[in-house]
């Protein structure tokens, strides 16, 4: 038996998908109905790995692991691609290189119907997540994550090349976006917060 066929055998009445991925099409479906604008890839997995820290018994089960690209959750891109594969999610190439997915009529309906396989901690906290990474642009999502986690950012090329070095105008711009407060931006880049309010000042000039 395949484990694909196992999953569908274990949740007959979720087509085979568990809560997590109930979780993912909750979160695309709430992205475009909320903002009517699909989810980038990146940012489901920037998401999920923000959620996992809040919730423990999913940090166990995603089990997110520092990669090229910062946190990393092979449970998580193999659900996305069971929903993919599945006609539940739709996968689009747009603005070059970047990723997007939109829920299908399919995944609506399977997610209309098993809502209550999702824990009510998850409905509240990931559109909460989601809210927040919604309007920073990519290195500002990939600056707050990297710098927050610099662990699971330690094996990424980009964040020691780039990210890090170039932090401050990122950091700047969350601040700015009233995404973080001027204490937190301090945090992030390891200053202090007389330093940090220097820098904001001297951006104002």
């Amino acid at each position: 038996m395949t484990a694909e066929r196992a999953r569908e055998e274990n949740t007959p009445h979720t087509g085979g998908v568990d809560d997590i991925g109930m979780s993912i099409l909750s979160l695309v479906a709430h992205n475009e109905e909320k903002y009517e604008e699909p989810v980038g890839k990146t940012r489901l997995r920037k998401t999920f790995f923000l959620m996992t820290e809040e919730l423990p018994c999913f940090r166990s089960r995603l089990n997110y692991k520092p990669k090229n690209h910062g946190p990393y959750s092979d449970t998580l891109e193999k659900c996305m691609a069971y929903l993919i594969d599945r006609d539940m999610l739709d996968e689009r190439h747009e603005s070059g290189y970047k990723k997007n997915l939109y829920i299908t009529e399919h995944g609506r309906k399977l997610l209309g119907g098993a809502l209550s396989n999702i824990g009510n901690d998850v409905i509240i906290l990931l559109p909460q997540i989601n809210d927040f990474l919604n309007g920073m642009s990519h290195d500002e999502m990939l600056a707050y994550v990297d710098l927050k986690y610099p662990g699971m950012a330690k094996n990424s090329d980009k964040y020691h090349d780039l990210i890090k070095p170039n932090a401050l105008i990122p950091v700047m711009g969350l601040i700015e976006k009233r995404k973080i407060t001027a204490q937190c931006g301090a945090e992030l880049l390891g200053i202090t917060y007389t330093e940090m309010y220097k820098k904001l000042g001297e951006r104002l000039e």
